[in-house]
C-alpha cells in the first residue's frame, strides 16, 4: 500500500471465515463514514475467504486483500502485517472477521478522537451475541467500572478489547506497540495490558452508542485455552506480564499474585507446567509469596481463602463490580436499541 494520507485503517485478520466475512464486509460498505481502507490479512485460508475478499476489492478499491507472507501463523501476525501496511492512516481499528459493526461505528469513533486530540486511543462499547443482538444472556465490554483499568484486565475482567478501541496510528508506531506473535491465545488481553502498561493516554467514550457486536461461536479460541497445546504460551505470557507490570505503579503485589493464580487454573492439569510457575523470577524474589504458592500447589489448589485472602477478596470484589456494571449496560442497551432503527436493521440482517 502506498503512503497516501487517509483517515482510517481497518485491520481484519481472516482464516476460513467464508461463512461470516460477507456480513462483516457488508457492514463496512454500509458505514456512514467513507474515508477508510480495509486491510484484510488472510492467514492461509483453504475455503472461499480469499475469493470473497478479492471480489469486494474488485468492486471497491478501499478493500485490500493481503496474504500472510511470513511465519508464524496466527491472527496476531496478521494484525502486525496490517499495522505495517497501514502507513498513511491517521487512525486504526482492529476488527474480527466473524463479528459485525453498526453503520455509525467509524463515524462516531473518528469524530470522538478528532475532538480528543490528547488521547492516543479511545474505548467504545461492544456487546456479545450468538443469534440476536437483543439477547440478554450476553456480555458487554468497553466501559469503566473501576478507576484502574489495568487492575481489571489483570483479573481478566475485560473492560476493553482491541476491537472496542480506535487508535491513533502514529501513537502505536511511536510506542512500538505490536501484537505478540509468540502467543497461542490471550493475545487480546496481552495487547491491552501492554498498552495500559506503556501508559498511552485514553478515555472511555461513555455517551456513545454501542457500535460493535462480538459473535460467540463454539469453535472460538476461548474453548482451547485450557488445552495442553497452550500451556507454554500461558507460562510465557504470565512471565511477560509480571515482568512488564511489576515495573508499573498501577498494580501491586496482590493484583499480580492473583494473576498467577488465574494462570495456575489454566495449566493445573499438567504437573510439569505447574512446576515452572515456581521458577518465576517474580515469585522467587518474594519468599512469602513463593512459600504460599508452593503450599497451594502441593494442596492441589485448595486453601486459597487461607493462603491468599487478600487476592481472593480482590478477585471476588472485582468480578462482582464487573458483573453488576455489565448487567446495567445490557439493560441500558436494550432499552435504547428497541427504538434504534440502525440496530433493528442490523439484527434483521443476521437472520437467514
Amino acid at each position: 500500500m502506498n503512503s497516501k494520507q487517509y483517515q482510517l485503517a481497518i485491520v481484519i485478520p481472516c482464516w476460513n471465515v467464508e461463512k461470516y466475512i460477507p456480513s462483516m464486509l457488508e457492514s463496512l460498505v454500509a458505514q456512514s463514514f467513507k474515508d477508510w481502507k480495509a486491510l484484510c490479512v488472510d492467514d492461509g485460508s483453504t475455503d472461499l475467504t480469499a475469493k470473497i475478499i478479492t471480489t469486494y476489492q474488485q468492486k471497491d478499491d478501499r478493500f485490500q486483500y493481503i496474504r500472510r507472507d511470513r511465519e508464524p501463523k496466527g491472527s496476531q501476525t496478521c494484525r502486525n502485517i496490517g499495522i505495517d501496511a497501514a502507513i498513511g492512516a491517521k487512525y486504526l481499528i482492529f476488527l474480527d472477521a466473524d463479528d459485525i459493526i453498526a453503520p455509525y461505528c467509524f463515524e462516531q469513533r473518528v469524530n470522538y478522537l478528532d475532538k480528543h486530540p490528547n488521547d492516543d486511543y479511545a474505548v467504545f462499547r461492544a456487546k456479545s451475541f450468538r443469534n440476536s443482538l437483543f439477547e440478554t444472556d450476553s456480555d458487554m465490554y468497553g466501559f469503566p467500572f473501576v478507576d484502574n483499568a489495568l487492575m481489571a484486565m489483570l483479573n481478566w475482567n475485560l473492560t476493553m478489547l482491541a476491537v472496542t478501541n480506535i487508535y491513533r496510528y502514529q501513537s502505536l508506531v511511536d510506542n512500538n506497540v505490536h501484537w505478540d506473535e509468540r502467543l497461542s491465545s490471550l493475545q487480546d488481553s496481552d495487547f491491552n495490558i501492554q498498552v495500559l502498561a506503556k501508559k498511552l493516554k485514553y478515555s472511555f467514550a461513555e455517551r456513545t452508542r454501542v457500535d460493535y457486536f462480538y459473535l460467540i461461536t463454539n469453535n472460538g479460541i476461548a474453548n482451547k485455552i485450557k488445552t495442553k497445546a497452550h500451556y507454554e504460551s500461558h507460562l510465557y505470557l504470565l512471565n511477560k506480564t509480571l515482568t512488564t507490570v511489576s515495573q508499573s505503579t498501577q498494580a501491586n503485589d496482590v493484583v499480580l499474585q492473583n494473576n498467577i493464580l488465574l494462570f495456575y487454573n489454566l495449566i493445573k492439569q499438567d504437573k510439569e507446567s505447574v512446576k515452572k510457575i515456581l521458577r518465576l523470577q517474580w515469585l522467587r524474589e518474594r519468599k512469602i509469596n513463593y512459600l504460599k504458592m508452593w503450599l497451594y500447589i502441593l494442596w492441589g489448589g485448595r486453601g486459597k481463602k487461607y493462603l491468599f485472602p487478600k487476592e481472593r477478596n480482590f478477585s471476588r470484589e472485582m468480578n462482582q463490580k464487573w458483573r453488576q456494571a455489565t448487567e446495567k449496560n445490557i439493560v441500558e442497551f436494550l432499552e435504547m436499541a428497541k427504538n434504534d432503527d440502525d440496530i433493528i436493521k442490523l439484527d434483521a440482517s443476521l437472520k437467514p
